[in-house]
């Protein structure tokens, strides 16, 4: 009996172990764990096992107490779904310490079930009419003001000349902004700006809800005229993402916001390793963007992490479009020569509190920040 016959797909796992023994059995329990949790010696030598269940196929030491596992599993056992196809990468696997998913290797037969991004890293740069260089992003904050005042600042920064100018990710369905009100403001004002300076800022909007509002927040933003949309995978889950990314009359760019990802990327023994967690998944889910924690500021993450993370958002070994990376949590004007060094022009730049910190004046200060960029970025 032949129960699977497309190519095997591979992931690649880091574990704590004490001695290879001890590696063996762990990789072995991940083949099991995160395949057909069930009595492995109940299915031996059975196509179950042969088959369905996951397969050591590589496992070697990397440092003192830490080895290297390479395990594949059947294509069909995803059958092209994006929430199964992360639960069987490290669901349960996730709840044991000392387990960190660090690859994902794909055969084309699975990659062609995703369809990816709507307009990714190139169309982005079309619709933001900036072919080449980094890009800016601003902010507009903090949590309390209301919907006119939020608009206001959009307003300012457009009229600066920033590239795009988004919601924070905190900005829901207070009382002092309701998302309708601060939706429809905040266009308004990015198409005004926009038409007085010949510019072309683009708006976009956090759409955060509970379950099925978050559609009807997204499509208001659609139907309002909003040039993109935000939402936190790792909050509102990744099947959202996707659901939303592929439906028919969705046209708008989707943007990924990192919270709550901490826990899986951020430590390095466990969780998912950030290239993958916020390069390679945001692809396969069809989002257009991420931001992830920078190389600076209050969520500096090291600097290799950074350069692979934005590699893989931008790696063409794939058949699916690349997606813009936007490098934010804490840049700064003064941090523009260090960032350069870090992601070179194939990035974005999330701007939030510095514009602030600079004085009431956003146009003046979205000026000064587009300065301190090109000075960081002249050859």
């Amino acid at each position: 009996m032949t129960l699977t016959s497309a190519p095997r797909w591979h992931a690649v796992y880091r574990m704590t172990a004490a001695s290879a023994r001890d590696a063996q059995q762990r990789a072995d329990g991940i083949a099991v764990e995160q395949s057909i949790e069930y009595p492995y010696e109940l299915v031996e030598g059975t196509p179950f096992a042969e088959e369905i269940c996951g397969r050591v196929e590589q496992l070697s030491p990397v440092t003192d107490g830490r080895w290297e596992a390479v395990i594949s599993y059947p294509t069909e056992a995803v059958q092209g779904e994006l929430v199964q196809f992360i639960n069987i990468l490290y669901g349960n696997s996730s709840l044991q310490p000392g387990i960190q998913l660090t690859d994902i290797r794909l055969p084309a037969a699975l990659t062609r079930c995703y369809t990816g991004a709507r307009y990714g890293y190139r169309g982005l740069r079309q619709r933001w009419h900036v072919p080449t260089g980094p890009l800016l992003m601003g902010v507009i904050k903090p949590l309390g003001h209301r919907a006119d005042e939020l608009a206001d600042m959009v307003y300012a920064m457009a009229r600066g000349g920033i590239h795009t100018v988004k919601d924070d990710h905190n900005l829901h369905n207070q009382v002092w902004a309701p998302f309708a009100e601060r939706v429809t403001r905040c266009v308004d004002a990015v198409r005004r700006a926009n038409a007085e300076t010949g510019g072309h800022t683009a708006y976009l909007a956090n759409v955060m809800a509970d379950g099925a509002e978050l559609f009807e927040r997204a499509y208001y933003a659609q139907e309002a005229g909003a040039d993109g949309i935000m939402l936190s995978p790792s909050i509102a889950g990744w099947g959202t993402v996707r659901d939303l990314a592929r439906r028919d009359d969705w046209t708008l760019p989707i943007l990924l916001h990192p919270a709550l990802s901490g826990p899986f990327i951020r430590y390095p023994d466990t969780g998912i390793a950030a290239p993958i967690y916020n390069g390679l998944l945001p692809r396969l889910a069809g989002a257009d963007g991420v931001i992830f924690t920078g190389g600076v500021g209050r969520f500096s993450f090291p600097a290799d992490i950074c350069r692979r993370t934005q590699a893989a958002c931008l790696r063409d070994d794939l058949p699916l479009p690349a997606v813009m990376p936007c490098a934010g949590g804490g840049v700064t004007r003064s941090a523009m020569p260090e960032l350069r060094r870090l992601y070179g022009a194939d990035i974005t730049l999330l701007v939030g509190g510095d514009l602030f910190r600079c004085g009431s004046d956003l146009t003046a200060n979205v000026l000064a920040l587009r300065e301190s960029l090109a000075r960081a970025y002249a050859d």
